[in-house]
């Protein structure tokens, strides 16, 4: 699904006042993931996305909940109720708020709807590496901990290019520490995006294996 830009979204946002509002039917992520009022959101999404985005996919889901087919929302209302004020403009809190939540990937614009994300996938790695450390260190092993329980209860299989794996305490303490020295990556590593997919392995070849010391060896046959 094409992503719209951050400018173009709120081009939509504004050419859409009321707001209709549906469903995103996702059951992957709805299987695997985890509600908009769920501890989980409050702890590691609300740093990725901030407090306004939180609580508006907060009230766009609890008002799906009770509309399941969708519903008319102005944009006006949506922001008084959140405290970003009346504003409807382009530049406004409230349709501010709503771009960077489809930036996130938690809605998207389909047709002259918003369809909304009733459940939030967990943080990728890269966003995981952009919490501050403790929340980045308590991330790694509260999956750890609940990683073989979530094994039993997958049905579906799971594409490694969704859900990745957070990296090892050590990692992720690294990567922190290396944003903060300023290198290279620093800036990506902070800003909380989807990192690429790691290169793939190498594959086995058919006539042999390289040893430790770089030497070829034979299918079937230790070098002495």
């Amino acid at each position: 699904m094409h992503r719209l830009s951050t400018a173009d979204t709120t081009t939509w946002l504004v050419a859409h006042d009321p707001l209709e509002v549906v469903g995103w039917d996702d059951p992957l992520v709805e299987q695997l993931g985890h509600a908009p009022r769920s501890a989980y959101v409050e702890t590691y999404w609300l740093p990725v996305i901030g407090p306004a985005s939180t609580w508006a996919m907060r009230r766009l889901t609890i008002l799906l909940d009770a509309a399941p087919e969708g519903y008319s929302l102005p944009l006006a209302e949506l922001g008084r109720e959140l405290g970003l004020g009346a504003g409807t403009g382009r530049s406004s809190p409230v349709v501010r708020t709503l771009a960077r939540i489809v930036a996130f990937g938690l809605a998207t614009p389909r047709g002259d709807a918003l369809a909304i994300r009733r459940m939030l996938a967990p943080l990728t790695c890269r966003q995981v590496r952009s919490l501050p450390e403790p929340l980045a260190i308590q991330h790694d092993r509260e999956r750890a901990a609940g990683h073989e329980d979530s094994a039993r209860r997958i049905t579906v299989e799971v594409p490694s290019s969704l859900l990745c794996d957070t990296a090892p305490t050590s990692q992720v303490t690294g990567a922190v520490g290396d944003a903060r020295a300023g290198d290279a990556g620093g800036t990506a590593v902070r800003s909380g995006k989807p990192a690429a997919a790691p290169p793939a392995p190498l594959p086995a070849t058919a006539t042999g294996s390289v040893s430790r010391s770089g030497n070829h060896q034979p299918v079937g046959g230790v070098s002495r």
